[in-house]
Parts: structure tokens; C-alpha cells; sequence
């Protein structure tokens, strides 16, 4: 039996491997059950072939999805690290930013300051530049003031002078002291027939001396 059964396998396989043609197989005679046992066999071989190769074809595949999912992964790392990277490279951006714009503020500050002291510096040098303006000193003149009446007369009477002073109401005998119109009699000077009259006006004394 056994004996049987490794010939037709050999005959299969020889078939298998040579190619036989459907008219040798129509020539052979009729199959014994060795032979329809066999051919199942083959046939289960071939469908555990098949499984095999699909197996086979799957592992690759996934191996080839595994490939695929590491290298995704690799990727997602590195554009992890390379926004970590850009974060720390924007913070300390940011920081210089900062710093930058005090310095700026401080520059401005001493810019104003310099500014001033310059425009300062430009007024003292055009001050020193002009000339010094001349100051006139203006001799102030007491306005020359007339005595408004004339001396008539001229007389002594004890120890006591008098003068005739002619105004517009007439004649008026008065001593020496008296005062005419704000005008006061100063002295009298009898060689000379010489009366002097003295008149304060707007703090200014002014003296005048009237001849008979």
C-alpha cells in the first residue's frame, strides 16, 4: 500500500515538474483511491502554499508598515525638538528685544540731554557774541521855570525887608519868607536892588534872581 502511494506521489510530482498535458492524464487509466488520496494531498499542500506565501507577503508588509511608522515617528520627534528648539530661540529673541529697547530708551534719554546742553551751549555762545549794548546816561535838566511877576519896589522898614510884587490884583508889599503863588522870597539884596525868589516843584528846587 504504502509502495503504491509513493509511486503516484513520484508520478505527480514528475508530472508536477514536467508539465503533463490533459491527454497524458486522459491516457492514464482510471484513478485508484491511492491516487484521489494523493491529489488531496496536493491539493491541501498547494492551499498550505498559498497560506504560506500570503504569510509570507503579509510579514513583509507589515514590516514594510513598521518601517513606515518608525520613520513617522522619527519624523514627528524631529519636528518636536524643532519647535522646542524655534520655542527656546523665540524666548531668547524675545529677551534681547527687550534689552534692545531699554538700551534704546536710555539712548533717547541721553540724546535729550545732550540736545539741551548743546542748544544751551548755542545761546551762551550767541550771547558772547553780541555786542554789549551802550548805556547813555541822560543828564536829567530841571525844567527852566520864570518867575511870573515883576519886583516893583524895593524897601526896609526896621529890621525887615519887603518887596513890591505886581499881580494881577495889583501891587503886594511882601517880607522876606513870604511865599507868592509857591514862590517863596528868598533874600533881598538892597546894593544890587536884587530879589531872589525860590520855587520847589516836582522835588526840584529852582532860584530865580529878579533886578528892580
Amino acid at each position: 500500500m504504502n509502495y503504491k502511494l509513493s509511486m503516484v506521489w513520484l508520478m505527480s510530482s514528475a508530472c508536477l515538474v514536467s508539465g503533463c498535458s490533459e491527454q497524458s492524464v486522459e491516457a492514464n487509466p482510471a484513478p485508484t483511491p491511492e491516487y484521489a488520496e494523493l491529489s488531496q494531498l496536493t491539493q491541501v499542500k498547494n492551499a498550505l502554499d498559498d497560506v504560506t506565501v500570503g504569510v509570507a507577503q503579509l510579514k513583509q508588509q507589515e514590516g514594510s508598515h513598521q518601517a513606515q511608522l518608525k520613520t513617522v515617528d522619527n519624523a514627528l520627534q524631529h519636528l518636536e525638538q524643532t519647535v522646542t528648539t524655534a520655542e527656546n530661540h523665540l524666548g531668547t529673541l524675545r529677551a534681547d528685544l527687550t534689552s534692545l529697547s531699554k538700551k534704546i530708551e536710555a539712548f533717547e534719554s541721553v540724546k535729550s540731554r545732550l540736545e539741551a546742553l548743546e542748544n544751551q551751549e548755542k545761546l551762551h555762545a550767541k550771547a558772547a557774541t553780541q555786542p554789549t549794548p551802550t548805556i547813555v546816561k541822560k543828564t536829567y535838566r530841571a525844567p527852566r521855570y520864570s518867575f511870573p511877576y515883576q519886583v516893583s519896589a524895593i524897601d526896609r522898614w526896621g529890621d525887615a525887608h519887603y518887596v513890591g510884587v505886581m499881580t494881577p490884583g495889583g501891587v503886594q508889599m511882601v517880607q522876606v519868607g513870604s511865599v507868592i503863588n509857591q514862590w517863596v522870597v528868598s533874600s533881598v539884596n538892597m546894593q544890587q536892588m536884587q530879589v531872589t525868589f525860590i520855587h520847589q516843584r516836582n522835588g526840584q528846587r529852582v532860584k530865580r534872581s529878579v533886578k528892580l
